[in-house]
């Protein structure tokens, strides 16, 4: 069980039947490139937080359950690949330095409640049409390097920062 918090710089393996508790205050750190979620028995706890910490990246590739009252805070990268579904009953923190690449076609911002004070990127060779009104918090950076459209009666306001790589 983690109450406290448990930092992996290395693979973090969960036995097929071990068990992986995040309780409440508690806080796992992904401190690895190419980090993953436990596998098998992982449980996340209302009040727990999943941190992919500052030296740390993920991608997201099958459903990611955040549940209610769990924290995924993003230091490091994440990045979501269109097989991948992001389940947000929580809260997304996209830290300061935090980079959430979106790397598949026409990919939504998160749903629920999605702190961004960090990086938003859209991919390289993806298409992006914004279909209703985003804003990019004055905390916020939206970094564009694929295709981006803004669908008519839709609106991007840039409150914070705004970069075209594309």
């Amino acid at each position: 069980a983690i109450n406290g918090t448990l930092t992996a710089n290395g693979i973090l393996t969960n036995e097929p039947t071990g068990v992986l508790n995040l309780n409440d205050g508690g806080n796992l750190v992904i401190n690895k490139e190419g980090g993953q979620k436990p596998a098998n028995a992982f449980n996340w706890s209302s009040g727990g937080t999943f941190t992919i910490g500052d030296s740390g990246s993920m991608e997201v590739s099958t459903a990611f359950d955040i549940p209610e009252g769990g924290i995924l805070a993003i230091e490091g990268s994440l990045k979501q690949i269109s097989s991948g579904v992001l389940n947000n009953l929580g809260t997304i923190d996209l830290r300061d330095y935090g980079n959430f690449i979106l790397d598949f076609d026409n990919a939504p911002l998160p749903s629920g409640t999605f702190n961004w004070n960090g990086n938003v990127v859209f991919a390289k060779n993806r298409t992006f049409n914004i279909s209703e009104n985003y804003i990019v918090p004055a905390t916020g950076t939206l970094n564009n390097k694929g295709i981006l459209s803004i669908i008519p009666n839709s609106q991007l306001n840039i409150e914070g920062l705004f970069i075209n790589d594309s």
